[in-house]
């Protein structure tokens, strides 16, 4: 498919999305993000453009959004491109007028030919959930009543950054990677408060996403062992008790 000589011009009707970004009123903004393909970088020259539903969030944090939704496209489409997400905040009063508003810009891009498809998607922010920790249940002997705490990233090494403390003493502060990280801890029978804080959200290493997202794997061992992941955004954390057992 060839572009129409206002080609240029079609680009910035879609949703002025493409050419004139729009300034957020406050941090209950509703939001939008929008891919568009030409055809020069598509992998079967199709041209299409992927929007997202219109979500409630907070329009300073957009490049977070911008990440998420591409990562929602090539997982939901199994597509993979370069082409950069644009999100942005839609200045209706209400989600209904933003929703209105919404479907208006798709129309225009339908009726204007300019793309082969036109895709609405279902995905806003609320998508992306987070996995917060659950409680350990570790036995440890009388002799010896410590629990051995490590941490990994166990997926793509993209540079995440944690903070965990057992009973308000930190245990780990750092990038973690995909080799365990451990230490010993003193513990007392009952409940043992364990924290972890996303310290961000995604480094920027290695051949990965690079969704504002912080997952993981945390470890708890005694005379047995437990393995949950966490999935946070960037500055979310979970809190948890690692309840002891001494035997």
């Amino acid at each position: 498919m060839k572009f129409p000589k206002n080609a240029i011009t079609g680009f910035c009707l879609l949703g002025s999305a493409l050419c004139t970004p729009q300034t957020a009123v406050g941090s209950d903004d509703y939001i939008y993000c929008v891919l568009s393909i030409p055809p020069a970088l598509s992998q079967d020259d199709t041209s299409r453009v992927y929007y997202s539903a219109v979500f409630p969030g907070d329009y300073s944090i957009a490049h977070r959004y911008e990440s998420e939704f591409l990562d929602f496209i090539e997982d939901q489409y199994q597509y993979s491109t370069i082409w950069p997400v644009r999100c942005l905040a839609n200045l209706m009063k209400n989600h209904q007028s933003a929703v209105r508003d919404l479907e208006y810009k798709m129309r225009q891009d339908k009726r204007g030919g300019i793309y082969d498809q036109v895709i609405a998607t279902n995905w806003g922010s609320d998508k992306v959930a987070a996995i917060p920790l659950q409680d350990f249940n570790i036995k440890v002997s009388s002799s010896n009543p410590q629990v051995r705490v490590c941490v990994r990233d166990h997926e793509c090494e993209d540079g995440d950054r944690i903070l965990v403390s057992v009973n308000g003493s930190q245990v780990f502060s750092g990038e973690i990677d995909n080799g365990w990280d451990c230490q010993d801890v003193r513990v007392t029978s009952g409940k043992n408060r364990v924290e972890l804080y996303a310290i961000n959200g995604t480094g920027n290493k290695g051949a990965c996403s690079h969704a504002d997202i912080n997952t993981g794997e945390i470890r708890v061992e005694g005379k047995n062992s437990q393995v949950q992941s966490w999935r946070h955004r960037g500055g979310g954390g979970s809190k948890a008790s690692i309840v002891v057992d001494v035997e």
